[in-house]
């Protein structure tokens, strides 16, 4: 049974994406709003809705979300949709039909609606895989852009979805990424205003979209004071209204303190009064300040953020204002100054501007020279220290230990006494069949006075018998201590707990390795196998000796993978001298294999590369 979430297409799900851009530059401002949302959302379902608003607001009047249930059932799969719906359980039975059918196809699926009916329906498979199925679905109409624009950005929006579901964990790194170029942007943006005043709007409002938040407010540095001079989403203000005022105080509080100011106040904070005031009154649930400063300590002025919503009270919210503020500080000093200066300090500017673009250009070259020139790559890996061989002290024979002597990690030397069965039962045994081998004698030598030549065969087969059992109960008799086979540490093994218990025959009581001769097991992760063979050098640290790194050479790498922590490795070997003892067997450290040269371009960045081919291609 399908189910139908309808979203409201009056909400505001991606702050400043409520205009539709134009046919021309529709495909970059939506690969600019995916990248954005991709890097905003860290929620599944926050993600799915934003990308079915920006489609929304972009290209086409309805987007669905089409997902299968458990096992990929699509008798029970589930519509979320932004837009107007057609009604009834036709439409969502048609509608699962062609994502149930673009999914098994692993391609697009366009058809319509009816035969005589010029809407359309658009379904796009997100899933590639077998077990879940997940289509992005679009209804098309004559009002919306042509079939090869919804298409594009159909696909497009999938493949961001894509991307950020198989990609998640590498979310905190896009985000910084995005904030930075965001940054950089807007302070390119600030300096081409003619005014401080445009400056400041700009900078309230680009900052309300990118963080979508409630309210954006900016304040300039005045020779008289503080001055409130710009809000996100307002053209011009009355100063007098209680929201202003309340507002004006907030950044004065911030400015005289100049340090940040936030509501709720962080635990190193007093309870700021204005900002509480402005909280409360106003039914904000974050409310936080920061003094605008340039790097060189020159207050500009102050910005307040304030949210009806939880999207501030995050450290990715509060690290971008931190990190943006003494950048758009220094933008915004630069558009005052520029506001002052003559013409023919224009044309000195223009001049610097120019020398500025040189400038740029040599680093740009110093840059490049960097990333061509050949450097060794790296290869960074876990290691393990395990001994050369490896043997074991068994039970010579089923019994009872009667004690153990030795523990895991206790150092032994050849023939050391490691446990003792127990020969009270064995020699019981003896006894009884040395009593019987007299009797069965003397039995011989009655038989034979009486000439009874078939019982006398028979019995000496009986001692035959007695004298083999007799023979096994002296060997053991002469087993009963257990002792180590070679000079080494206990690996593993401990009778304390298991004395006077049974044991088999062959058992292993104790698993001995040698001190003298171990090996390091380094773990390279599959993802660099192709760098990485033997004869390379290696730099090793072992836990606790980390400043006398061993260096030695990898001796031989094996032609097999193996599971180790939840990680494929392959294993490389590298010989280590103990001959000090200093070393035990199951120390863990790290590694560091010196790879072949390639550029230092390709070693910093041919992962991510590499990640992306592997993604993008199907």
């Amino acid at each position: 049974m399908a189910t139908i979430s309808p979203t409201p297409t009056s909400g505001n799900a991606l702050s400043g994406l409520s205009t539709r851009p134009s046919p021309a530059d529709t495909m970059t401002s939506l690969h600019t709003r995916l990248l954005r949302a991709t890097g905003e959302f860290a929620d599944a379902d926050e993600l799915a809705k934003s990308i079915r608003r920006i489609l929304v607001d972009s290209v086409v009047s309805t987007v669905l979300h089409v997902q299968a249930g458990e096992r990929n059932d699509w008798d029970s799969a589930t519509i979320q949709a932004t837009g107007d719906l057609p009604e009834g359980r036709a439409f969502s039975d048609q509608v699962i039909a062609a994502a149930r059918a673009a999914h098994a196809r692993k391609r697009t699926q366009v058809q319509r609606l009816a035969e005589k009916d010029p809407i359309e329906l658009i379904c796009v498979p997100v899933s590639r895989d077998s077990e879940s199925g997940s289509v992005l679905a679009a209804i098309r109409d004559r009002s919306d852009a042509n079939l090869a624009t919804v298409l594009q950005a159909l696909e497009l929006a999938a493949e961001y979805e894509r991307l950020w579901s198989r990609g998640n964990d590498s979310s905190a790194a896009q985000w910084k990424l995005n904030s930075l170029a965001a940054i950089i942007e807007l302070v390119s943006k600030i300096e081409d205003q003619s005014s401080i005043e445009e400056a400041a709007f700009l900078l309230a409002n680009e900052t309300a979209r990118y963080l979508d938040c409630t309210r954006v407010a900016v304040a300039i540095a005045r020779p008289n004071g503080l001055r409130l001079t710009a809000i996100s989403g307002m053209n011009s203000f009355d100063r007098q209204s209680e929201t202003i005022r309340a507002m004006q105080d907030a950044v004065v509080e911030c400015h005289s303190k100049n340090a940040e100011i936030s509501w709720p106040p962080q635990e190193s904070q007093t309870s700021p009064l204005a900002h509480r005031l402005l909280a409360e009154k106003y039914n904000f649930r974050i409310a936080f300040s920061l003094p605008l400063s340039t790097p060189d300590g020159n207050l500009v002025g102050a910005w307040l953020f304030s949210d009806r919503d939880d999207r501030l009270d995050s450290d990715r919210m509060r690290s971008f204002a931190r990190a943006a503020s003494p950048r758009f500080a220094n933008a915004m000093k630069t558009v005052a100054a520029s506001r002052s200066r003559s013409s023919w300090y224009h044309s000195a500017s223009k001049a610097l501007l120019s020398r500025r673009g040189w400038i740029a250009l040599a680093g740009m070259i110093l840059c490049a020279t960097l990333l061509a020139t050949p450097m060794s790559y790296r290869v960074r890996c876990e290691c393990v220290i395990e001994p050369v061989e490896r043997r074991y002290a068994v039970a010579p024979f089923a019994g009872i230990i009667e004690e153990g002597y030795a523990e895991a990690g206790d150092l032994v030397g050849k023939n050391t006494l490691l446990a003792r069965m127990d020969g009270r039962e064995l020699g019981l045994e003896l006894s009884a069949a040395r009593a019987k081998r007299g009797q069965t004698v003397k039995q011989r030598d009655v038989e034979l006075s009486e000439q009874s030549i078939s019982d006398v065969v028979i019995t000496q087969l009986e001692m035959k018998r007695i004298d083999t059992r007799l023979a096994l109960l002296s060997h053991r008799a002469d087993h009963l201590e257990i002792r180590s086979p070679i000079d080494g540490v206990v690996l593993r093994g401990s009778l304390e707990k298991s004395q006077s218990a049974p044991v088999e025959i062959g058992q292993v009581l104790y698993e001995i390795g040698p001190l003298e001769n171990l090996v390091i097991e380094v773990e390279i992760p599959s993802d660099e196998m192709a760098q990485v063979k033997a004869g390379q050098a290696v730099r090793i640290w072992i836990e606790g000796f980390e400043r006398e790194p061993i260096d030695g050479i990898l001796e031989e790498v094996l032609p097999e993978s193996e599971q180790r922590d939840q990680r494929n490795v392959f294993i490389a070997k590298v010989h280590l001298d103990n001959t000090d003892s200093r070393f035990r067997p199951g120390m863990r450290g790290s590694a560091r294999i010196t790879g072949p040269r390639h550029h230092l371009a390709w070693n910093l960045f041919h992962k991510p590369w590499e990640f992306l081919l592997s993604r993008l291609t199907w």
